[in-house]
């Protein structure tokens, strides 16, 4: 009997036929490389009055440090489990992420509801279009940009040197004004904004209806059907 070979190759997953290869043109941003820098993720970010970011995975106690540097936050947390478009996932997923944003001191807690309350930090999430960007647009009074790109996640692992990223930086209007238009365009067509309601009280048991998903139908600005 012909024994069964268990090893996989790292290549078996994708080994799909040729037809199922997309040939769709990729928007790709031409840089220019100038040097590299030794920074602290403080010396990288801080400076800057305003802050608008989408992040694919997020670690709660450097979002919540992140947020304390800027005096207008906006956040755009990406999620793979919505590419299925089952409301039941998109609810699950916003129910996890907003215990997981809750999952601190009652101070800094607080802090953030405090935040969301007076519309100066505002969390939103993905409902219909998967994003695995990282992305970081920091600005202040006096005109001064930049875009903060890379493999890094907004979390302490990806910040602080213990594992390996590509953490790249642009200053200037070009770069900030063409990676704005990718955030607002994610965030106006494909999110939802976890309101301070829902940051306080929502979950998926009692308060279901608070979650931002539930908000947003409720308030008719989207359908969304199970497949």
């Amino acid at each position: 009997m012909k024994e069964e070979n268990t090893n996989i190759s790292i290549f078996d997953l994708d080994q799909g036929s040729a037809d199922a290869i997309s040939d769709t043109s990729l928007e790709v941003v031409k840089l220019e490389y100038i040097g590299a820098e030794s920074l602290s993720w403080q010396e990288l970010f801080s400076g800057f009055d305003d802050l608008k970011a989408i992040t694919f995975s997020s670690g709660v106690n450097f979002v919540y440090k992140l947020v304390e540097l800027f005096k207008n936050v906006e956040i755009i947390f990406g999620c793979e489990e919505i590419m299925s478009m089952s409301l039941q996932d998109i609810m699950a997923y916003q129910g996890k992420l907003i215990e997981k944003l809750r999952d601190s001191s009652g101070k800094a807690n607080e802090r953030i509801a405090s935040r969301i309350d007076n519309r100066t930090l505002h969390f939103y999430v993905s409902r219909n279009k998967l994003s695995h960007e990282k992305i970081y647009l920091l600005s202040a009074a006096d005109g001064r940009r930049r875009v903060i790109m890379g493999s890094a996640n907004m979390s302490n692992n990806a910040f602080s040197g213990k594992q390996r990223e590509n953490i790249c930086y642009i200053d200037g209007d070009g770069a900030y004004e063409w990676y704005e238009t990718v955030f607002e365009k994610l965030k106006n067509d494909s999110t939802d904004e976890i309101s301070h309601k829902a940051f306080v009280t929502a979950d998926l048991i009692e308060n279901i209806d608070s979650l931002p998903v539930a908000e947003t139908v409720k308030a008719k600005k989207v359908l969304i059907l199970d497949p």
